[in-house]
């Protein structure tokens, strides 16, 4: 649920519940090691964080060993701590020197601890049967140092003003600029010439060390140095078709396996001398393609959904089509054309213009309809997912799936739990005590 963060976020993802309840990643006491963090409410969240790992702090509150630098007051200055990372979730900062010291730490003593004296005793405890740890500061105890004298000359920012959030497509992440809109001493920092204010820079980030390579990383040398494709002879590829060994199109499917081929699979799996074969080599990738693809890639997903709008357009274009040619096969509306060279009145249509369909009304009159019946499909698809049904192809309709029976079991406890509550309520009998008025038949 809350996690730290020793980088500035891209977003406002910690405004998001990760998690349907809030209770489901929620630490247990009795898990050794973790202890149960509090939930703040979306609501009670910061939202623009000012306070990101690098920045140097004071904390405002707390111990006096933690705030000043004498210890006692602030008459030689304030500490100023380095934020070494943050809980966007619980508006926490971890600041570097302010920890806590937990203890049930057991170390075995060494031989010659029972020879020592008990000032050496006591301080050898103090070192190796507790154990510190970070503890967290709230967000609003703390405020950002714009001057870092290392004394009561030191400056500070007392309240913050920000820019209009907007997304940096250089960082790839939202960002804004922040200023010192009060400030706990005057300060020869220039001002900025739009706003007025002290600007306060952002960290920089640290620079990344290289990794050493491992076992299974190839180095660059390696890969230089050695050849990793090897290519049959130009006169192998005149006796096999193109169609046998590149696809058309990536997601095109592969030539059906026959029986010979099939043999090559079961070969190349549980033979690995046989991998040695170019032909059985270059052939093996193209029949593994499919397989060992990504089954919900964005792509594949992104070519379904394409696919089925196209389908979706094409039905509705022939929908309107196949509308017009039956209006033209029934005539053209000829009925109404009879009835407006008869001389006869419908009262029902008396004061009506009566006139004959074109071919654009008639169209648009069959679209909307498949419009509106794709649209009742939609809904309909909608409702059934959100009940857990699933579609059956054999009965052509929605079935009830396993996750529509949970929730309707659900459902009916929950029914049978508020009809045992009302049945409790209704059978109550209080006991009439002190200062009470019971009406008589609630009393027991």
């Amino acid at each position: 649920m809350a996690t730290q963060r020793s980088f500035i976020p891209k977003g406002f993802q910690h405004l998001e519940f990760i998690h349907a309840n809030k209770f489901i990643a929620k630490p247990q006491p009795r898990v050794p090691g973790s202890a149960p963090k509090q939930f703040v409410q979306l609501k009670d969240r910061i939202r623009h964080w000012n306070i990101v790992p690098g920045d140097k702090v004071r904390l405002t509150v707390g111990k006096p060993t933690d705030k000043y630098i004498n210890q006692q007051s602030s008459k030689d200055g304030w500490k100023v701590h380095v934020v070494k990372s943050v809980d966007m979730e619980r508006n926490r900062v971890y600041l570097e020197g302010v920890s806590n010291t937990k203890s049930g730490v057991f170390e075995p003593p060494p031989p010659e601890y029972y020879s020592w004296d008990a000032d050496k005793k006591a301080l050898w405890d103090k070192e190796h049967t507790a154990q510190k740890f970070n503890r967290p500061v709230h967000y609003s105890n703390l405020q950002l140092c714009l001057n870092d004298e290392a004394g009561p000359s030191s400056v500070f920012a007392v309240r913050i003003a920000t820019s209009a959030p907007k997304y940096s497509t250089r960082l790839g992440r939202i960002t804004w600029t922040r200023y010192a809109a009060k400030l706990s001493a005057p300060t020869r920092i220039p001002l900025d010439p739009e706003r007025n204010l002290v600007p306060i820079p952002w960290p920089s980030a640290p620079e990344r060390k290289p990794v050493d390579a491992l076992e299974a990383d190839t180095i660059e040398e390696t890969l230089l140095n050695t050849r990793t494709l090897s290519l049959a002879p130009i006169e192998k590829y005149n006796e096999l078709e193109i169609s046998d060994l590149v696809s058309s199109h990536s997601e095109e499917k592969p030539p059906a396996l026959d029986k010979q081929k099939q043999n090559w699979s079961t070969d190349y799996i549980q033979v690995p001398e046989q991998r040695q074969s170019w032909l059985m080599d270059m052939s093996m990738p193209l029949y593994l393609a499919q397989e060992l693809s990504p089954r919900f890639s964005r792509a594949k997903q992104m070519k379904g959904w394409n696919e089925r709008r196209l389908m979706q357009v094409e039905a509705r274009e022939k929908a309107g089509q196949d509308a017009v040619d039956a209006w033209e096969a029934r005539g053209r509306d000829n009925e109404l054309g009879s009835m407006l060279e008869s001389d006869v009145e419908l009262e029902e249509l008396k004061g009506v213009k009566l006139r004959r369909r074109t071919r654009a009304e008639v169209r648009e009159a069959a679209l909307a309809e498949f419009d509106a019946e794709a649209e009742a499909r939609k809904r309909q698809a909608t409702e059934a997912f959100r009940m857990g049904k699933i579609w059956d192809e054999s009965q052509g309709g929605w079935v009830e799936g396993e996750q529509g029976k949970r929730r309707e079991k659900k459902r009916r406890r929950k029914e049978k739990k508020e009809l045992r509550m009302l049945e409790k309520l209704e059978n109550l009998k209080l006991k009439e005590g002190k200062n009470m008025a019971v009406p008589p038949d609630m009393r027991i």
